[in-house]
């Protein structure tokens, strides 16, 4: 429990001076103040090259993560909470758009990471579900990496 994990999905809340998370839970903890969100992505084959945004409240790109060669399987990157100028990024809901190119040009589905804390674990007749701070209960499968 208060661990942070990624999770499929496009939005976070970010907070400088804070790990960015999504539906942050406000009973549990933050046991590492941090002024970097780590995000990420799975693909289901090798990509070619890889791009993801990170997109303000506005609408507006302030920050992009790129790729080469980049195989199947979860991968995570850090952002340091700063937009393309180096300045530092507002408070706020953020989002992520992911494209990925194959190596035959076609584009390929790829799926979005944001970061949650596990705020609890049941055991329901179809397997372990988590509670991820004010998310709704999802299998213990949804996560794609512990951080």
């Amino acid at each position: 429990l208060g661990r942070q994990v990624l999770i499929e999905g496009s939005e976070f809340e970010w907070s400088a001076g804070s790990a960015a998370i999504a539906n942050p839970d406000p009973s549990m903890p933050d046991p590492a103040p941090s002024k970097t969100a780590r995000l990420g992505f799975e693909l289901p084959a090798a990509a070619r090259a890889v791009r993801v945004e990170l997109i303000d409240a506005s609408g507006q790109v302030v920050h992009a993560y790129e790729a080469a060669d980049v195989e199947a399987g979860v991968h995570t990157f850090d952002w340091e909470g700063t937009d393309a100028e180096g300045a530092i990024a507002r408070d706020g809901k953020y989002r992520l758009r992911a494209y990925a190119a194959g190596y035959d040009s076609a584009e390929l589905k790829i799926e979005s990471l944001v970061p949650a804390r596990v705020s609890g674990v049941t055991q329901a007749p179809t397997g372990a579900r988590v509670q991820l701070g004010d998310l709704p209960a999802r299998p213990a499968s949804a996560i794609r990496a512990i951080l």
